[in-house]
């Protein structure tokens, strides 16, 4: 009678029993094959969910489908799904984060305990140290042979960084790794110069930083006699190229 495969907790209704039956109407549970001469075949065990089982013919049956227990269904594949998704993007991460470990200095700590924020097998820290500032990335449990190639530390020796700060430190080591690029580029007679060049363009981001990093800048501070010999380096290497280069249209 029933053209709907039931599912778990479906409503199932007996159209050959009489109104007032205790086996009308039920909660199918799952289905039984019988063996042997008297009512052998396919059957469903059906529960009036107060302890008491019964099992009816299907062909005298139809099935009213729990449509709720077809969205939780639905909603924990999607769930499943997402996570799967996401362990896969934090395992990419990681591994990325320990190539950027074998690059810089890095050593492992262990989340503290008494911080209950944190799942027991995501506490694992890796700690390296840019050029640009510290910055932390948990690791899980799963992934710690990875990283054997750290040592393990105890302590607390995070800098207070934010998740923002982090990325940001990472985003400014672009610029330093272009520069030693461009150099590495040159040949040997050219190498010293580009070096000079590159190095007063290094400092010039190294003062940008000393300005954004303190909060306390003043231009009449021992910082600004920095700021002078940075100036004064820089616009001695701009006049030397700019009477290379004229040199070099005039043959």
């Amino acid at each position: 009678m029933s053209e709907i495969k039931p599912k778990f907790g479906d409503h199932v209704v007996n159209h050959v029993a009489s109104v007032g039956n205790p086996h009308r109407e039920g909660v199918f549970v799952c289905v039984v094959r019988r063996e042997g001469k008297v009512n052998r075949g396919t059957w469903w065990r059906c529960s009036d969910t107060n302890g008491n089982f019964w099992e009816t013919n299907p062909s005298n049956c139809s099935v009213v489908r729990n449509y709720h227990a077809d969205e939780v269904e639905r909603l924990e594949a999607e769930r499943d799904e997402q996570k799967a998704s996401k362990d896969t993007a934090y395992s990419e991460r990681d591994m990325l984060v320990c190539l950027i470990s074998k690059l810089f200095p890095s050593h492992l700590e262990r989340h503290p305990s008494s911080d209950e924020s944190w799942e027991d097998d995501w506490r694992w820290i890796v700690f390296v140290e840019l050029p640009t500032g510290q910055a932390t990335w948990h690791i899980h449990d799963s992934e710690l042979s990875w990283f054997d190639h750290l040592q393990r530390t105890d302590g607390n020796t995070w800098d207070g960084h934010t998740t923002s700060e982090k990325y940001c430190r990472v985003e400014r080591i672009e610029r330093i790794s272009s520069m030693a690029q461009n150099i590495a580029s040159c040949d040997a007679n050219n190498r010293l110069e580009a070096l000079a060049g590159k190095l007063a363009e290094a400092l010039k981001v190294l003062y940008g930083w000393v300005q954004a990093e303190s909060e306390h800048f003043d231009a009449n501070s021992p910082d600004d006699f920095i700021k002078v010999d940075v100036d004064t380096a820089i616009t001695a290497w701009e006049e030397r190229e700019t009477v290379k280069q004229e040199r070099e249209q005039n043959g």
